[in-house]
Protein backbone atom coordinates (compact mmCIF):
# COMPACT_ATOMS: atom_id res chain seq x y z
CA UNK A 1 0.00 0.00 0.00
CA UNK A 2 1.47 3.35 -1.03
CA UNK A 3 1.35 6.09 1.59
CA UNK A 4 1.29 9.68 0.35
CA UNK A 5 2.66 12.18 2.84
CA UNK A 6 1.12 15.47 1.71
CA UNK A 7 3.35 17.77 3.85
CA UNK A 8 6.47 16.22 2.34
CA UNK A 9 4.94 16.12 -1.15
CA UNK A 10 4.21 19.85 -1.29
CA UNK A 11 6.73 21.02 1.30
CA UNK A 12 10.04 19.81 -0.13
CA UNK A 13 9.78 21.89 -3.36
CA UNK A 14 9.02 24.99 -1.26
CA UNK A 15 11.95 24.18 1.04
CA UNK A 16 14.35 23.76 -1.89
CA UNK A 17 13.22 27.06 -3.43
CA UNK A 18 13.67 28.92 -0.13
CA UNK A 19 17.09 27.30 0.41
CA UNK A 20 18.33 28.36 -3.03
CA UNK A 21 17.08 31.92 -2.53
CA UNK A 22 18.64 32.15 0.93
CA UNK A 23 22.02 31.12 -0.44
CA UNK A 24 21.76 33.39 -3.47
CA UNK A 25 20.64 36.62 -1.81
CA UNK A 26 23.33 38.35 0.28
CA UNK A 27 22.35 39.92 3.58
CA UNK A 28 23.39 43.49 4.33
CA UNK A 29 24.80 43.78 7.84
CA UNK A 30 24.39 47.18 9.45
CA UNK A 31 27.06 48.69 11.64
CA UNK A 32 25.81 48.88 15.21
CA UNK A 33 27.52 50.58 18.12
CA UNK A 34 25.86 48.38 20.76
CA UNK A 35 24.25 44.94 20.42
CA UNK A 36 20.48 44.82 20.23
CA UNK A 37 18.69 43.15 23.11
CA UNK A 38 16.50 40.96 20.89
CA UNK A 39 16.68 39.90 17.23
CA UNK A 40 14.59 37.86 14.83
CA UNK A 41 17.70 36.79 12.88
CA UNK A 42 20.48 35.09 14.80
CA UNK A 43 23.75 36.99 15.20
CA UNK A 44 26.81 36.97 17.43
CA UNK A 45 27.12 39.07 20.57
CA UNK A 46 28.57 42.05 18.71
CA UNK A 47 25.16 42.51 17.05
CA UNK A 48 22.61 40.76 19.26
CA UNK A 49 22.11 39.36 22.77
CA UNK A 50 19.06 37.11 22.36
CA UNK A 51 17.52 35.78 19.14
CA UNK A 52 14.73 33.56 17.89
CA UNK A 53 15.13 30.13 16.31
CA UNK A 54 12.70 29.92 13.38
CA UNK A 55 13.63 27.08 11.02
CA UNK A 56 12.07 24.93 8.32
CA UNK A 57 13.92 21.76 7.34
CA UNK A 58 13.82 18.61 5.32
CA UNK A 59 15.02 15.41 7.03
CA UNK A 60 16.18 12.61 4.73
CA UNK A 61 17.42 9.32 6.28
CA UNK A 62 20.78 8.28 4.81
CA UNK A 63 21.26 5.04 6.72
CA UNK A 64 18.99 3.28 9.19
CA UNK A 65 18.36 -0.05 10.89
CA UNK A 66 15.69 -2.41 9.56
CA UNK A 67 13.81 -5.27 11.15
CA UNK A 68 12.07 -8.25 9.54
CA UNK A 69 8.37 -8.56 10.36
CA UNK A 70 6.90 -12.04 9.70
CA UNK A 71 3.25 -12.89 8.96
CA UNK A 72 1.49 -16.21 9.57
CA UNK A 73 1.20 -16.92 5.81
CA UNK A 74 4.99 -17.21 5.68
CA UNK A 75 5.40 -13.74 4.22
CA UNK A 76 8.05 -11.47 5.71
CA UNK A 77 9.19 -7.96 4.89
CA UNK A 78 11.65 -5.39 6.14
CA UNK A 79 10.25 -2.51 8.17
CA UNK A 80 11.91 0.89 8.43
CA UNK A 81 11.02 3.27 11.24
CA UNK A 82 12.30 6.52 9.68
CA UNK A 83 10.99 8.33 6.60
CA UNK A 84 11.56 11.64 4.80
CA UNK A 85 9.88 14.46 6.69
CA UNK A 86 9.35 18.20 6.61
CA UNK A 87 9.79 19.81 10.04
CA UNK A 88 9.88 23.16 11.80
CA UNK A 89 11.93 24.21 14.82
CA UNK A 90 10.96 27.12 17.06
CA UNK A 91 13.00 28.31 19.99
CA UNK A 92 15.20 30.93 21.63
CA UNK A 93 18.96 31.37 22.05
CA UNK A 94 21.09 33.76 24.11
CA UNK A 95 24.67 34.80 23.45
CA UNK A 96 26.66 34.08 26.60
CA UNK A 97 29.91 35.42 25.15
CA UNK A 98 31.63 36.35 21.93
CA UNK A 99 31.96 32.72 20.86
CA UNK A 100 28.88 30.86 22.17
CA UNK A 101 25.09 31.04 22.28
CA UNK A 102 22.88 28.59 24.20
CA UNK A 103 19.15 27.90 24.24
CA UNK A 104 16.53 25.39 23.20
CA UNK A 105 13.96 24.58 20.55
CA UNK A 106 10.75 22.63 20.01
CA UNK A 107 10.45 20.56 16.84
CA UNK A 108 7.08 20.47 15.07
CA UNK A 109 5.75 18.51 12.12
CA UNK A 110 4.44 15.09 11.06
CA UNK A 111 5.67 11.78 12.42
CA UNK A 112 4.25 11.76 15.95
CA UNK A 113 0.78 11.50 17.47
CA UNK A 114 0.63 15.31 17.70
CA UNK A 115 2.37 18.35 16.29
CA UNK A 116 5.26 18.18 18.80
CA UNK A 117 7.97 15.80 17.53
CA UNK A 118 10.96 16.79 19.65
CA UNK A 119 12.53 19.00 22.34
CA UNK A 120 16.22 19.93 22.26
CA UNK A 121 18.88 21.90 24.07
CA UNK A 122 21.05 23.77 21.60
CA UNK A 123 24.45 25.47 21.56
CA UNK A 124 25.93 27.56 18.76
CA UNK A 125 29.65 28.10 18.32
CA UNK A 126 30.26 31.25 16.28
CA UNK A 127 32.99 30.40 13.76
CA UNK A 128 32.70 33.88 12.24
CA UNK A 129 30.08 36.68 12.30
CA UNK A 130 28.32 34.88 9.43
CA UNK A 131 28.81 31.17 10.17
CA UNK A 132 27.87 29.13 13.22
CA UNK A 133 28.17 25.48 14.22
CA UNK A 134 24.92 24.37 15.89
CA UNK A 135 24.98 21.39 18.27
CA UNK A 136 21.72 20.00 19.67
CA UNK A 137 20.62 17.06 21.82
CA UNK A 138 17.29 16.08 23.28
CA UNK A 139 14.26 13.84 23.03
CA UNK A 140 12.35 12.80 19.91
CA UNK A 141 8.71 11.69 19.79
CA UNK A 142 7.56 9.25 17.12
CA UNK A 143 4.21 7.66 16.28
CA UNK A 144 4.22 3.86 16.43
CA UNK A 145 2.17 2.31 13.63
CA UNK A 146 3.23 -1.30 13.40
CA UNK A 147 1.45 -4.63 13.83
CA UNK A 148 -0.17 -4.81 17.26
CA UNK A 149 1.10 -1.40 18.33
CA UNK A 150 -0.07 2.17 18.31
CA UNK A 151 0.71 5.32 20.23
CA UNK A 152 3.90 7.29 20.75
CA UNK A 153 7.48 6.36 21.59
CA UNK A 154 10.18 8.67 22.97
CA UNK A 155 13.80 8.38 21.90
CA UNK A 156 17.07 10.27 21.75
CA UNK A 157 18.36 12.63 19.10
CA UNK A 158 21.52 14.62 18.47
CA UNK A 159 22.47 16.76 15.52
CA UNK A 160 25.17 19.07 14.23
CA UNK A 161 24.78 21.63 11.45
CA UNK A 162 26.56 24.53 9.82
CA UNK A 163 24.42 27.65 9.87
CA UNK A 164 25.00 30.44 7.34
CA UNK A 165 23.71 33.86 8.47
CA UNK A 166 20.66 32.14 9.98
CA UNK A 167 19.44 31.94 6.36
CA UNK A 168 20.38 28.38 5.40
CA UNK A 169 21.98 25.36 7.06
CA UNK A 170 23.04 21.77 6.41
CA UNK A 171 23.93 19.01 8.84
CA UNK A 172 23.46 15.49 10.14
CA UNK A 173 21.11 14.05 12.76
CA UNK A 174 21.26 10.82 14.77
CA UNK A 175 18.03 9.41 16.24
CA UNK A 176 17.29 6.28 18.23
CA UNK A 177 14.26 4.74 19.93
CA UNK A 178 13.32 1.21 20.99
CA UNK A 179 10.39 -1.02 20.10
CA UNK A 180 9.25 -3.91 22.31
CA UNK A 181 8.91 -7.29 20.55
CA UNK A 182 5.37 -8.22 19.56
CA UNK A 183 3.82 -11.55 18.59
CA UNK A 184 0.30 -12.90 18.09
CA UNK A 185 -1.22 -15.67 15.99
CA UNK A 186 -0.77 -13.61 12.83
CA UNK A 187 2.38 -11.54 13.24
CA UNK A 188 5.86 -11.55 14.74
CA UNK A 189 7.78 -8.27 15.07
CA UNK A 190 11.18 -8.57 16.80
CA UNK A 191 11.27 -4.89 17.73
CA UNK A 192 14.57 -3.71 19.14
CA UNK A 193 16.58 -0.49 18.78
CA UNK A 194 15.72 1.63 15.74
CA UNK A 195 18.46 4.02 14.63
CA UNK A 196 19.02 6.44 11.76
CA UNK A 197 21.50 9.00 10.51
CA UNK A 198 19.70 11.65 8.46
CA UNK A 199 20.67 14.59 6.29
CA UNK A 200 19.31 17.99 7.39
CA UNK A 201 18.76 20.76 4.83
CA UNK A 202 16.92 23.85 5.96
CA UNK A 203 16.30 27.56 5.95
CA UNK A 204 15.83 30.00 8.80
CA UNK A 205 14.30 33.32 9.77
CA UNK A 206 12.37 35.09 6.98
CA UNK A 207 13.14 32.26 4.55
CA UNK A 208 11.47 29.78 6.90
CA UNK A 209 8.45 32.07 7.23
CA UNK A 210 8.22 32.44 3.45
CA UNK A 211 8.68 28.73 2.85
CA UNK A 212 6.01 27.90 5.43
CA UNK A 213 3.60 30.30 3.72
CA UNK A 214 4.30 28.57 0.41
CA UNK A 215 3.62 25.16 1.98
CA UNK A 216 0.33 26.42 3.43
CA UNK A 217 -0.74 27.89 0.09
CA UNK A 218 0.15 24.65 -1.73
CA UNK A 219 -1.80 22.54 0.77
CA UNK A 220 -4.81 24.86 0.50
CA UNK A 221 -4.66 24.65 -3.30
CA UNK A 222 -4.38 20.87 -3.14
CA UNK A 223 -7.33 20.53 -0.78
CA UNK A 224 -9.56 22.82 -2.81
CA UNK A 225 -8.73 21.50 -6.29
CA UNK A 226 -8.40 17.73 -5.85
CA UNK A 227 -11.61 15.70 -6.16
CA UNK A 228 -11.42 13.48 -3.06
CA UNK A 229 -14.55 11.59 -4.07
Amino acid sequence: MTRIRFPALVGFPALVAALLLALAVPRAWAQEVAPRAFCFNGASLSACRTFLVVEMQGVLPLVQTTREVAWFEGYAHEERAFTDNLQWELGLMHNVGDGWAVGGAARLGPGSTGALTGLTLRARRWLSPDVGLDLAAGVSFRAINSPGRSGRSAGLLADARLNFNDDAYAGLRFEQFSLDPYADSYTFDPGGPQRAVSLLLGVGSEWAVGGSAAVGAALLLLLTTVDWG
